[in-house]
């Protein structure tokens, strides 16, 4: 990954306090995911961050979200927050702002800074700085690339919500994507706390 669009992502953070975090429609677990980890590390660094989706969180993915951190767009709770917005970053959702459903046309408007961090290989000219990494197996190993390179800590919540976000975008680690660097990744959120059964259990045998 370009250092140096990680140093432009960084140097806006740092000179910026107001944060919304959004991601697609009917978010995935690599998209939540990378919204929770990001959002606790912007706080660490004692921003204000809402994380706002049109879509409300699977049944399935709630336990990552425990404290319900995030926020289900409704226009009258939410147009002062984006109003109010200084940067607006969205997680996995390359392509346009319609991918975002409601929410997107708000943000859209917005005269934030707008950045997006994705894998896919979708159009990035609706927001002001992109990070794309294509070779990368999720949008969770590139939050974790950025996390580091801002110097952060891999709390256990940061943890546990990048390893499902990994584990359920790449198959289990079956797709072609999967890589050593993804292993690596993934070893270091075992060694901060992430736990694989509670998340196979949490996602895949929930009645």
């Amino acid at each position: 990954m370009d250092s140096i669009l990680w140093q432009k992502i960084i140097s806006i953070i740092e000179n910026n306090e107001r944060f919304v975090l959004s991601s697609h429609i009917n978010p995935d677990c690599d998209a939540l995911g990378s919204e929770l980890a990001l959002a606790e590390q912007l706080r660490s660094l004692g921003k204000t961050v809402n994380i706002i989706n049109t879509d409300p969180v699977a049944a399935n993915y709630r336990f990552l979200d425990r404290k319900q951190r995030i926020q289900q767009y409704s226009e009258k709770r939410h147009s002062r927050i984006i109003k109010k917005a200084e940067v607006v970053i969205v997680l996995d959702a390359s392509g346009g702002w319609e991918r975002l459903g409601a929410v997107g046309k708000a943000l859209a408007q917005a005269e934030a800074i707008k950045l997006c961090i994705d894998h896919h290989p979708d159009a990035t000219d609706f927001v002001d700085v992109a990070v794309v990494d294509t070779e990368a197996s999720a949008t969770g190993e590139l939050i974790y690339d950025l996390i580091m390179a801002m110097g952060g800590s891999l709390s256990n919540n940061i943890a546990q919500s990048l390893y499902a976000a990994i584990v359920t975008d790449t198959g289990s680690f079956r797709f072609p994507k999967t890589s050593p660097r993804t292993h690596r990744i993934t070893a270091e959120l075992l060694v901060a706390g992430a736990d694989p059964m509670d998340i196979y259990r949490q996602i895949y045998e929930q009645n």
